[in-house]
């Protein structure tokens, strides 16, 4: 249960410095109407392409799309495709101009020849007027905190950027390091238990096994003499048999002896 709240406590803390330093990034391309637009906003011109974001939207009646790309990317290029129905309507676009992140970038981009639609200043007022509205209630909002925000949050404050960079540092170093202590106290061996054992027992065991040992001393050398008294029996069995057949012998050659003298 406390590795997993831990692992959690990391992975939120991890989180929270990436969305810290985000950066919002503005872009606006005007092509022609009705297209579709793809985006791909890459790291800038190294040894091996590598691409950080992807988006697609279509061209309004003016031929304008906007995105947004937020990232902790300091500068990046941008690589453009113009399509109608799934096909390219020209080469794509390369721009290798290490946009800074933060700045608006603004492009046009469509076939040589091709007239841009000039969005109308209505569209734009209107436009300008709901961001203006958006931000005059932000204003309003934020007033009452505005001081305390600034002592806090501001250039050198308790909470500036940098200083949350560096909180947000030492409380990850401090959760790994708590993970890697649980961790190896976990696996750390319980001390074994010493048994004391008393001499009178120790002497007693010892005859046990002593009296154990003679027993089975005894039980061999009984074992020896009943093998002994055996084979001392089958000696005199063999020997019995070979008086018997010398005997035999003898009385056959008794009895030849006296056929002869007949």
């Amino acid at each position: 249960m406390k590795r997993g709240l831990l692992c959690i406590f990391v992975l939120f803390s991890i989180l929270l410095m990436v969305s810290v330093s985000a950066i919002d990034t503005e872009i606006k391309i005007k092509t022609k109407p009705f297209h579709e637009v793809q985006v791909a906003v890459a790291k800038p011109v190294s040894a091996s392409f590598e691409s950080w974001a992807n988006f697609r939207n279509y061209s309004d009646q003016y031929g304008d799309v906007n995105f947004t790309f937020s990232s902790d990317k300091e500068v990046f290029d941008l690589i453009v495709y113009i399509k109608k129905d799934n096909e390219k309507i020209m080469p794509r676009q390369t721009f290798y101009e290490n946009f800074p992140a933060g700045d608006p970038i603004y492009l046009k981009i469509a076939p040589e020849g091709f007239e841009f639609i000039e969005t109308p200043e209505e569209e734009i007022e209107e436009l300008n007027e709901t961001v203006e509205l958006n931000e005059t209630e932000s204003q309003m909002n934020e007033t009452e905190s505005q001081i305390t925000g600034a002592v806090i949050f501001g250039e050198g404050g308790i909470f500036s950027k940098r200083v949350t960079y560096y909180i947000m540092g030492g409380v990850l170093l401090l959760g790994v390091a708590a993970f890697i202590f649980l961790k190896f106290k976990k696996r750390s061996k319980k001390p074994k238990d010493i048994k004391v054992t008393k001499l009178s027992e120790l002497q007693a065991e010892k005859k046990e096994k002593i009296g154990n040992q003679q027993s089975v001393i005894e039980d061999a050398e009984k074992k020896i003499k009943e093998a002994q008294e055996d084979i001392r029996k089958i000696k005199n069995e063999d020997k019995i048999k070979e008086a018997k057949q010398k005997l035999m012998e003898d009385e056959k050659e008794l009895m030849r002896l006296r056929e002869g003298k007949e």
